[in-house]
Parts: structure tokens; C-alpha cells; sequence
């Protein structure tokens, strides 16, 4: 038995030797060459989106339309907007009402359910200049949620005398 011991450890201990595990040489080291690269910040290009309004630019429908008028006082800075109504009165939810002033404060009101002769007083600039004016954007909201711009102007103050 001792002989069969001694045979096992011969035929191991030449297995090892023969398939390379006690080798003790290193591997050669490869040789990595490094290339600086300059830095460079990653270019951002805007999205230029156009913003889809939430209103519609066309006229109203005939059977729908209404009427506005407004004023711009020549005395003080007063813009005063007027329902005049029409044959969409009962179709009227609401009437918006934005003033862009020339200094660039933004102003809004409303009026819900408009009638005949509501109005809406608005102070804009005493400026008084052709380059630089108030701009007036008038809204109308429809009960079926439509929603029409009716009045898109710009207002140059014109004080008297």
C-alpha cells in the first residue's frame, strides 16, 4: 500500500510539473502608451420650441361673435375696455383682458358672464413715445371652452396739447 501512496505522489507531483503550475516566472508587462486629450465641455444646442397658443387667432363664428370697444384716455393713463356684446352674447364665459405696459409690467382681469355695457379699466404708461407703447390683448372664452383672441393692439400714450 505504501507503494501505491508513493506512486500517486510521483505521477501528482510530475502532472504539476508538466502542466506549467510551478512556474515561477512573472509574465512580461505590456507596455500602454497614454495620449493626453484637451478637455473639452460638450456643446449644448437649444431646443427652440415654438409655444402653441391656447387660444385661436380666427375670427369667431357669425353666430358666436361679439363686440368690444376700447378707449385709451388722452387725460390720464386709463385703457377702458368695453362688452358691446353681439349674437354670441349667451355664448360669453368669460372676457380676459392682459395689458403689456411699456415698462414691462403685465396686468390682467377678467370679467365672467359679460353683459351689454361691462367694463374693464386698465391704468397703462403715461410714455409718451411711438416706439414704446402699451399693448392690449383682449380674450374671449366661449361656454364650450373655445377661446378667442379678439383684440391684439398696441396703445402709444397721447397726452393733449
Amino acid at each position: 500500500m505504501k507503494g501505491t501512496i508513493l506512486v500517486i505522489l510521483l505521477l501528482t507531483a510530475v502532472a504539476l510539473l508538466v502542466s506549467g503550475c510551478t512556474d515561477s516566472s512573472a509574465p512580461p508587462e505590456s507596455l500602454t502608451s497614454v495620449t493626453t486629450l484637451p478637455l473639452t465641455s460638450p456643446v449644448v444646442t437649444p431646443a427652440i420650441t415654438q409655444a402653441i397658443p391656447d387660444y385661436l387667432t380666427g375670427p369667431m363664428p357669425g353666430d358666436k361673435s361679439v363686440a368690444i370697444s376700447v378707449d385709451r384716455s388722452a387725460v390720464n393713463p386709463n385703457i377702458t375696455i368695453i362688452f358691446r356684446g353681439g349674437a354670441g352674447i349667451n355664448f360669453v364665459a368669460t372676457m380676459d383682458t392682459i395689458l403689456t405696459r411699456s415698462d414691462g409690467v403685465v396686468m390682467q382681469d377678467s370679467l365672467s358672464r359679460p353683459r351689454v355695457n361691462d367694463q374693464i379699466t386698465m391704468i397703462g404708461t403715461k410714455e409718451v413715445s411711438e416706439t414704446r407703447a402699451d399693448q392690449l390683448q383682449v380674450f374671449i372664452t366661449l361656454v364650450t371652452g373655445d377661446k378667442y383672441l379678439i383684440y391684439d393692439q398696441t396703445l402709444p400714450y397721447k397726452s393733449r396739447g
